[in-house]
């Protein structure tokens, strides 16, 4: 009775109240992601739950540097613990609509022009966050980002060891979490080729010459390493759906679904011998690394649109 008494409390606070603490949480957020970026946004003193911001713009620096768009963000949950109160968090969902990329050229027209343009393939995105307090488990109980045409990204997962208790806990877990399991689907119908295939190509073909062939042979290395994997990481029906996927290289068309489980966690304490002594090189070398850690991984062709 009394946590519904103070439910509806909060929910009728004043709007100089709530914009008070939305705007402490956006300056909080905003500068930590600033990192050489100039980040804008306008808190929303509408009577909602929650925290709302609108016109956020990410400007990164320099001229043709691409910079971030969005519509709007809206935070509920765990808005009092972000902006810097004191309560644990519970929950944390997060909704940001209408995510563009625009180039800026410092060209008035071309400007206004290439930001009209973005609007027509805007990325939608939502996630929701849980923490179990008693089982120290911090929960990505669902991260969704929606492309433009059919293509999508799903992906969920779960952390042991993770203490959001006090900051010292907090700091105290950054040496002992776990990634225990997690799902990724990736719907692809030109993600690949839009946003991953310009970066990749750019770091692993060369400039000039026969890039075709080149692009064959990171192909045939590529399966070459997938059959090499040990089959207690990646079982043998799982190999064979890489392989399938790589098969369809540049331009691969379906659904990707890959399940991890790691027992018992991947973490700073399992990666502290590779970070000093350096990443294995071979497979084989792995195997410490990648014990009790197991993907299974689907990959289902569908015709283009």
């Amino acid at each position: 009775m009394r946590r519904a008494a103070l439910a509806l409390g909060l929910a009728l606070a004043t709007p100089a109240q709530a914009e008070t603490q939305c705007e402490r949480l956006w300056s909080r957020l905003s500068g930590a992601l600033a990192d050489g970026a100039a980040i804008s946004g306008k808190v929303s003193p509408a009577r909602i739950a929650g925290c709302l911001v609108t016109d956020i713009v990410v400007d990164l620096p320099g001229r043709h540097v691409p910079d971030w768009h969005a519509d709007s963000l809206h935070l509920l949950g765990a808005t009092d613990w972000l902006a810097g109160g004191g309560t644990p968090p519970d929950r944390l969902e997060a909704r940001l609509t209408n995510l563009r990329v625009v180039v800026g050229t410092g060209h008035p027209q071309l400007d206004y022009l290439h930001g009209a343009q973005a609007r027509a393939t805007p990325i939608q995105v939502s996630a929701r966050i849980g923490w179990e307090a008693g089982a120290r488990v911090l929960a990505l109980e669902a991260l969704e980002v929606d492309f433009p045409g059919e293509n999508r990204l799903g992906l969920s997962a779960r952390l042991s060891g993770v203490d959001l208790s006090s900051a010292a806990a907090m700091q105290m877990s950054l040496g002992g979490f776990a990634l225990t399991e997690a799902m990724l689907e990736v719907q692809s119908h030109g993600f690949f080729e839009s946003y991953l295939l310009m970066p990749l190509g750019a770091a692993f073909l060369p400039e000039s010459g026969d890039v075709p062939a080149a692009a064959e042979a990171l192909r045939n290395e590529a399966l070459a390493g997938i059959a090499a994997l040990p089959d207690a990481v990646v079982p043998g029906p799982s190999r064979a759906a890489l392989a399938a996927l790589v098969e369809e290289l540049p331009n691969p068309s379906g659904r990707l679904r890959v399940e991890m489980s790691a027992e018992p966690g991947l973490g700073p304490l399992r990666l502290a011998g590779p970070v000093l002594t350096g990443m294995p090189r071979t497979v084989e070398a792995a195997g410490a690394l990648l014990q009790g850690v197991r993907f299974d991984i689907a990959w289902t062709h569908e015709p283009a649109p």
